[in-house]
């Protein structure tokens, strides 16, 4: 057998320790998994002989064809039997899959490549429990790299792609040099660190392309980092010409190699020591939290004021003003929370949800079961830590709160759980708009599962809010009324949110004017402050002291004083570890919407953006809470439709100029802004900064697209030249991002059609090249049409291409299905 030399293993060592090396996988690789028919999961040849039939039906296989051939012959003859052929052959199957999976996927890689369009990573993941969570992404698309998140970058397309993906000679002709981000990323890699390639002959036609736009390597040693191509047979003039880019030759297949990687674990976890250490990651917060302890913490708050919108705790249940609602009996009483594997309870904003959930939680408990309960915040951890976490908790059942905190993961994620054996039983709840947007019950529909949508109050209900609210002395209104008048009053208003609900009886005020009236009570340096902490938890997120004290642009008593007066009138509340936060998103909502009314929202909004750019340019950590609120209040939209006037807008961006310089993000949205405003040559200047950083990003070439239309429909209609050559450059880069994004994003289909008809409708072109370009136009934004139906602005913008069609006098031909 094979033994790797001392010197290569060093390297390995040496390179695993620091981080600093890269997987690169080929059909090779999946060879010892199993697919979902129950068949390995074939290589080049196998899948060539399978599409035969398909291709050249009755005819016997021709061995000198390859598999790009074939497979390019078989889309021609149909392209449902090639996907419902590949669908069954190159999906994985969890079952049994082979430990040494486990083992490459541990690994501390800085980024993997694969050739193959199969899901092994998606389903090892799922399987196996990981260091860090994979991401896989097909090679058209841009992603950030600076994350904690395994990126596996699918060279070829994935197989949700099909039938996108690229096997034939013509697909590899369209992915030119250049056109391709990943590639390109994938040689700048190959030139700066190691690799591991494995199931490979590296023999693809666009990775050559690429490698030679890197140029020659000119005379002297190769400067190449040394790297290892792991694959049981090569032929001797391959093994040459590689190892002059100092890639070595490994007789082994990816089994035999994963020995060899098991027995360097010390030096992986070194690895990804060295890589948290560059990313400054956080700790991960604990999964699953005992709920007897959740009980016993409390934070120090007027529980009566749970009445009035805050948000619930546990006292609040245990020993405040929390009512039982009438549903959640029923569920008790007729065992329908103790016995399906899944309990879903799901309702709009406001409604009670969470108040429920820590009661039947505390009823489940009380029954003589053990309860655990989920952190909503540690929304980035992997799906298998999650599930591991709760099936190794030895709870009997555990509740997660807010699962659609976790977006898309929130099906997958309580779906892995349900059916790992003798997991826990699950109590959850989550927004419903968000649940349908994420298809939360499709992923679980063939799980045991119970779904309640929560449902207005009943009289019941209503009766004990009543009780609640005078206990609590907070009856207000209703203090002068009848008890059958106070009932009148709920009732009326039983089909709307519980905090609206209980805000409106006993205010006497439509919910709105309350919180109107709240904001517009407050002293000068209240308001500021109160709007700083609603700006941050309108997005379900909080500010410490010193982040207000930096957003006030104050940090002096004076300011702590006004904090505390806020806290002291329980406008501001606990929330976070150590945070503060105005007491319910939907009052922070309405409260930034009256902000913005008066005028006064650019100064609490600039204040968190500087606040937040401070926090972020120390970390850069793409994870991070700041980031994050940065990334949604520096949004060209956020700040046309939020601060309304464009120099208030530039106020803020250039507020923090210096501290994200550097960060592509912050020029394409100053860059939009300006798109959208009107200064087209500084929104040139700014996006110009964007494809500096990062060139191949498809939201800065699609941006960068939109700016060149208008400015060229500005210089055709003053007469200035080079109008032709800078439309024609736009609509070029508009058609390569919908070659690489349109199936995915409706968006650059938007701005072609529009700013395209925007053009026409203004440079002095002819009639023929207007019907022309026109007819081109109409034909693109029908096929965005097709893959998104359920854009509204695509349809009317393709009715507004056809009016305009129709306009220039044209028997107008409907485009075909096809076209």
């Amino acid at each position: 057998m094979y033994t790797l030399p001392p010197d290569a293993l060093g390297v390995l060592r040496s390179r695993l320790s620091r981080g600093q090396i890269a997987l690169f996988t080929g059909a090779g690789f999946t060879r010892a998994a199993t697919a979902v028919d129950g068949q390995p999961v074939p290589g080049s040849r196998d899948l060539r002989d399978a599409l035969w039939p398909i291709a050249f039906p009755g005819e016997p296989v021709d061995d000198a064809s390859t598999l790009a051939e074939v497979f390019g012959c078989a889309i021609e003859q149909s392209q449902k039997r090639v996907a419902a052929l590949m669908e069954k052959c190159l999906r994985v199957s969890p079952e049994n899959l082979p430990g040494s999976y486990r083992t490459w996927f541990a690994m501390p890689w800085s980024r993997m490549y694969t050739l193959n369009v199969d899901d092994l990573d998606d389903v090892a993941q799922r399987t196996f429990t990981l260091p860090r969570r994979i991401r896989p992404v097909s090679a058209s698309q841009s992603v950030p790299v600076n994350t904690s998140d395994l990126w596996s970058i699918h060279l070829n397309g994935r197989i949700d792609d099909l039938p996108n993906v690229t096997f034939a000679p013509p697909q590899y002709g369209k992915r030119s040099p250049g056109r391709d981000p990943w590639y390109a990323t994938l040689v700048a890699d190959m030139l700066s660190m190691s690799f591991v390639f494995v199931g490979t002959s590296l023999d693809e036609p666009p990775l050559w392309e690429h490698l030679e736009l890197r140029g020659e390597r000119g005379r002297g040693r190769e400067l190449r980092p040394r790297s290892f191509l792991v694959t049981p047979n090569l032929s001797v003039a391959r093994r040459r010409m590689l190892h002059g880019l100092n890639i070595d030759y490994v007789p082994m297949d990816q089994e035999e190699f994963a020995a060899v990687l098991q027995d360097l674990s010390s030096e992986a976890d070194a690895g990804h020591k060295a890589q948290a250490a560059i990313r400054r990651d956080t700790p991960t917060a604990r999964i699953v939290d005992d709920l007897t302890r959740m009980r016993q913490q409390r934070l120090d708050v007027n529980r009566a004021q749970y009445l009035l919108g805050r948000e619930p705790t546990w006292t609040d249940i245990t020993d405040g003003f929390a009512i039982e609602r009438t549903f959640e009996a029923d569920l008790l009483r007729e065992s329908t929370l103790l016995e399906p594997r899944l309990v879903l309870i799901t309702g709009t904003a406001a409604t009670g949800k969470s108040t429920s959930l820590r009661r039947l939680a505390l009823a489940v408990e009380a029954s003589g079961r053990t309860v655990g309960w989920v952190d909503p915040t540690v929304t980035e951890v992997g799906i298998p830590r999650i599930r591991d976490a709760i099936a190794g908790s030895g709870f009997d059942f555990v509740a997660i709160d807010d699962v659609d905190l976790f977006a898309e993961q929130a099906g997958p994620l309580m779906k892995a759980i349900c059916e790992t054996p003798d997991a826990p039983r699950l109590l959850v709840t989550a927004r419903s708009t968000r649940a349908e947007r994420f298809k939360v019950l499709r992923h679980i529909s063939g799980i045991d599962h119970s779904h309640i949508v929560a449902p207005p109050l009943t009289d019941d209900d209503i009766d004990g809010l009543i009780d609640s609210l005078s206990r609590a002395g907070l009856l207000g209104q209703l203090a002068g009324k009848s008890y059958a008048q106070q009932r009148s009053v709920f009732s009326r208003l039983a089909g709307r949110q519980l905090l609206v609900a209980m805000l409106e009886a006993t205010s006497g005020q439509r919910f709105e004017e309350r919180i109107d009236d709240e904001c517009s009570q407050l002293l000068a340096d209240q308001a500021l402050v109160y709007a700083i902490a609603a700006v941050a938890t309108r997005y379900r997120l909080w500010l410490n002291v010193d982040e207000i004290l930096a957003a006030v642009g104050e940090a002096n008593a004076e300011q702590l004083r006004v904090i505390n007066a806020l806290v002291r009138q329980h406008l501001l509340v606990p929330a976070g570890d150590g945070g503060l936060g105005v007491r319910h998103r939907i009052i922070a909502d309405r409260a930034v919407s009256w902000f913005r009314r008066q005028g006064q929202l650019r100064e609490a909004v600039g204040g968190v953006v500087f606040a937040m750019a401070i926090q972020y340019s120390r970390t850069r950590n793409p994870s991070s809470r700041a980031f994050r609120l940065l990334i949604r209040l520096l949004n060209h939209r956020f700040m046309i439709e939020e601060i309304g006037d464009r120099n208030d807008a530039r106020a803020i961006y250039e507020s923090v100029a210096t501290l994200l310089q550097d960060d592509f993000h912050f020029w394409l949205q100053r860059g939009s802004l300006e798109t959208e405003t009107g200064d087209l040559p500084l929104a040139e200047n700014y996006l110009d900064q964007a494809k500096a950083l990062a060139p191949d990003d498809y939201r800065i070439q699609t941006e960068w697209a939109y700016m060149s239309l208008k400015r060229a429909a500005e210089w055709a209609q003053n007469g200035e030249p080079g109008w032709r050559e800078r439309a024609a450059q736009a609509m070029s880069e508009l058609r390569g991002v919908i070659e690489a994004r349109g199936a995915l994003d409706s968006y650059p289909y938007h701005v072609i059609g529009s700013q395209g008809l925007h053009f026409l409708r203004r440079a002095p072109v002819t009639k023929s090249d207007k019907i022309r370009q026109l007819d081109a136009l109409r034909k693109i934004v029908a096929r965005g049409c097709r893959l998104h139906p359920a854009v509204d602005e695509l349809k009317q913008l393709r009715d507004d291409l056809e009016r305009e069609y129709l306009l220039m006098g044209t028997d107008v031909p409907r485009p075909s299905p096809d076209e």
